[in-house]
Formats: structure tokens, C-alpha cells, sequence
């Protein structure tokens, strides 16, 4: 497996993939973002409004953009529609806990689709906000989520990833 330019030995988990994401290749940035959703204005919207608080916000407008993304490109955190081309947002989350380079990564629904109780924590996902969202309660999502993934243990490695 390659994680950002670098090869990580087969069958490597989630924390070698991440010691593989060196914060040196992105050094000055408050965080990198990935902003999926089908719909250019929320992604220009999630862009303008993130870029301004200092984040790099990449994007992908389907599912398997997404992936292939996430698969080469260090990221803090994915904003995921549920309702996307191709690959839904749920199998967009299914696969990127099933790969050792993106399982620990943090991911934030952003959907119109009201959820039931408790379906985006089942799904792996970290949080869900309702479209429209409050700007105001995205940028702190985002900034709690940027922080949990750039935040190092002892063994240099954001607390949490399996082995």
C-alpha cells in the first residue's frame, strides 16, 4: 500500500498508515479537508467558508472521487454527503473504515436527510449535521475534528488508531 508517496508494508493498520502522512508535507496548515457532495455551491460554499479559517479544502463530487482522494492525499478530516453518485455516502464510510490508510480517519456527515437516532455513530462516522447547517456550528465541528486528527500521543500518532 502507498499512503502519500510512501510505501507502508501489507497488512500495515491504520497507525502506520498514518506515520506514512507526515505532517512535513503539510507544514503552515491548519488542517486538510475533503469536502464531498454533489452539489458544486455547498462544496464551493464548504471551500470558501473553511479556506477562510485556514483550511485546504480538496473536493469530490461522488463517491468514487472520494475514495480515490482519501486513498492519496493526507487528510484531517472528510465532510460526507449521504446522497451521491455512484456510491452512496454510507459505502463511502463502509470503505473508508475498511482500508488501513483511512480507518482512523475522522468523518463528518452533512446531509438533508434527517437521521434516525444514533445512525451516523453506527455508520463510523464521527458527527452528522442537517442541511441547511449553521456555518457558525460547522466551523467548530471542523476545528474539534482537525485538532482530534492532528493530536499526537506518546508515540507521535493521533490517540485511538488500532495497531
Amino acid at each position: 500500500m502507498i499512503a502519500a508517496g510512501r510505501q507502508v508494508r501489507p497488512g500495515a493498520g491504520p497507525r502506520a498508515a498514518w506515520a506514512a502522512r507526515s505532517r512535513a508535507e503539510r507544514p503552515g496548515e491548519r488542517g486538510r479537508v475533503l469536502a464531498v457532495d454533489d452539489k458544486p455551491y455547498i462544496r464551493q460554499l464548504l471551500a470558501t467558508d473553511l479556506g477562510l479559517q485556514g483550511y485546504t479544502v480538496l473536493e469530490a463530487a461522488d463517491g468514487f472521487a472520494a475514495l480515490a482522494i482519501a486513498e492519496r492525499e493526507p487528510l484531517d478530516l472528510v465532510l460526507l454527503d449521504l446522497i451521491l453518485p455512484g456510491l452512496d455516502g454510507y459505502e463511502v464510510l463502509r470503505r473508508l473504515r475498511a482500508s488501513p490508510a483511512t480507518a482512523g480517519l475522522p468523518v463528518l456527515i452533512l446531509s438533508a436527510r434527517v437521521p434516525p437516532e444514533g445512525e451516523a455513530s453506527l455508520a463510523g462516522a464521527q458527527g452528522y449535521l442537517v442541511k441547511p447547517f449553521d456555518l457558525d456550528e460547522l466551523e467548530r465541528q471542523v476545528a474539534r475534528w482537525v485538532a482530534y486528527s492532528r493530536r499526537e500521543g506518546p508515540d507521535g500518532l493521533p490517540p485511538g488508531l488500532p495497531d
